[in-house]
């Protein structure tokens, strides 16, 4: 990964880290080459997180952050033990996607779709995380994983200090899809109602002392 000023050119490399891992399939009945990324695949984050730039990847809870002159100048690590996909897992998941994204594909087009869901690699574990984002005072929110079969009502974020230390975990409002800013004292994001009428909602955020931080509501 590299750091390009302005103008394109480069200021300084942040080294080699994992990115995605597609692979390439043949699409059923055809010699079409379609490229599939694995289920549950690792994925590639980064970020400014103040004046450095943060970077991980979701199938490991780790968060390294580097200087402009690329030097580590933090490392931010959770405890979480790997989750291995089971054959529901991937049927929940594949089911999840036939009604999120073809609903009014016949039945015959969803079992076609159903059969290139099934061909794709299937990553060894789950990811640790999905996202990750720094708010106005500067404390990393790490997006956790949602499992397959134990969807949670509302998204849980994990809030970092400044420093790289936990203060908590944050469930972001259900009715609140996108999140786009985090400030001070709101969150800011997208949201679309079941007549697909979409919004922009701001929801306050009331920040509380580390003692109070793992309470799963709107605030921390």
């Amino acid at each position: 990964m590299e750091l390009r000023d302005g103008d394109g050119g480069l200021r300084t490399a942040l080294g080699a880290h994992p990115s995605w891992e597609p692979s390439v399939l043949v699409d059923e009945g055809t010699d079409r080459e379609m490229q599939h990324m694995p289920t549950f695949g690792r994925e590639p984050v980064w970020g400014f997180w103040g004046d450095l730039i943060a970077i991980g990847v979701s199938s490991r809870y780790e968060i390294r952050a580097y200087g402009a002159d690329g030097s580590l100048a933090r490392i931010v690590r959770r405890e979480h033990g790997p989750r291995v996909p089971t054959p529901e897992d991937l049927e929940a998941y594949i089911e999840s996607r036939i009604l999120l994204y073809y609903p009014e594909a016949t039945p015959t087009e969803q079992e076609y779709h159903r059969r290139n869901y099934r061909s794709a690699p299937v990553a060894e574990h789950f990811p640790v995380f999905t996202s990750i984002m720094v708010d106005a005072l500067d404390h990393l929110w790490i997006r956790e994983f949602d499992l397959p079969r134990e969807e949670r009502p509302a998204p849980l974020w994990t809030v970092f200090d400044p420093e790289g230390h936990v203060l908590g975990f944050v469930e972001k409002p259900a009715e609140l899809g996108l999140v786009y800013e985090i400030g001070e004292d709101y969150i800011l994001g997208h949201s679309m109602d079941e007549l697909g009428v979409e919004t922009i909602q701001v929801w306050p955020l009331e920040r509380r002392g580390p003692e109070n931080a793992s309470r799963p509501d709107k605030s921390y």
